[in-house]
C-alpha cells in the first residue's frame, strides 16, 4: 500500500505520516530522493537571474522536480513491494507549488501523474492559519520556501488553492488534534482493504 501525504510545511503531514507508518510498520519515504537533495537549496528558492529569462528558470525548476519524482516513484515502487510506504510530498507539490510560483508557466495536471506508480490514496493536510503560525515558531532551522511562505501570506494561499484544485485526494484538516486526524486517515485506509 502507498499512502501519500502532500500539503505545506507545517501543516503537520509529517507527524500523520510518521503515526501512520508506526501504527501500519510501514517505511517513510521522504522526497526528493537522496541524489536531488544537495541540489534543493539551487532550487528551492528562485534563480532565474541564473539564467535569461524567468520562462526558462521557471522550467529547468520544473524538470528538475519531475526528474526527482520519476526517481522517487522507481524507489516507492521497491519498497512497496514490502511495506506499507508513506510518501511525505510527491506529485501534487511539484505542480502546486511550481503553478503557484509561476502562474504565467502554469504547467497543465496529467491525468496519469503518476508515470506508473498510482499510490493507493492520496491525503492533502491542512491547517487554519493561526495554528500554521504556532507550529512555523517551533521550528528551529527554516529553508528557503518556508521563509518565502511566512514572508508572502498570498503565496502560501495560491499554493494550497492549487493543491486543492489538482484534486484526487482526501482533505485532512489537521487544525488542533493530531489524533483526530490519524483516526481520520485510518478511516479512508479500512475503505482500501
Amino acid at each position: 500500500m502507498i499512502l501519500v501525504f502532500e500539503g505545506i510545511d507545517a501543516s503537520g503531514k509529517g507527524e500523520i505520516g510518521r503515526r501512520v507508518a508506526e501504527r501500519l510498520e510501514g517505511v517513510i519515504y521522504k522526497t526528493p530522493p537522496k541524489e536531488y537533495k544537495p541540489l534543493m537549496p539551487k532550487y528551492d528558492i528562485e534563480q532565474e537571474y541564473l539564467v535569461p529569462s524567468r520562462e526558462r528558470w521557471a522550467r529547468q525548476r520544473f524538470a528538475f522536480f519531475e526528474a526527482s519524482n520519476r526517481q522517487a516513484g522507481r524507489e516507492i515502487a521497491l519498497l512497496a513491494r514490502n511495506k506499507v510506504v508513506i510518501v511525505d510530498r510527491w506529485y501534487h507539490t511539484t505542480y502546486a507549488y511550481h503553478n503557484a510560483t509561476f502562474p504565467e508557466f502554469r504547467m497543465p495536471v496529467p491525468e496519469n501523474m503518476w508515470k506508473g506508480v498510482k499510490p493507493d490514496h492520496v491525503f492533502l493536510v491542512t491547517c487554519e492559519e493561526t495554528e500554521w503560525w504556532s507550529r512555523m515558531a517551533k521550528k528551529t532551522m527554516y529553508s528557503n520556501i518556508d521563509q518565502r511562505l511566512m514572508n508572502d501570506r498570498n503565496l502560501r494561499l495560491e499554493i494550497e488553492n492549487q493543491y486543492r484544485a489538482i484534486g484526487n485526494h482526501t482533505i485532512i484538516d489537521n487544525t488542533g488534534s493530531i489524533e483526530n486526524s490519524v483516526e481520520t486517515v485510518f478511516e479512508h485506509c479500512l475503505a482500501l482493504v
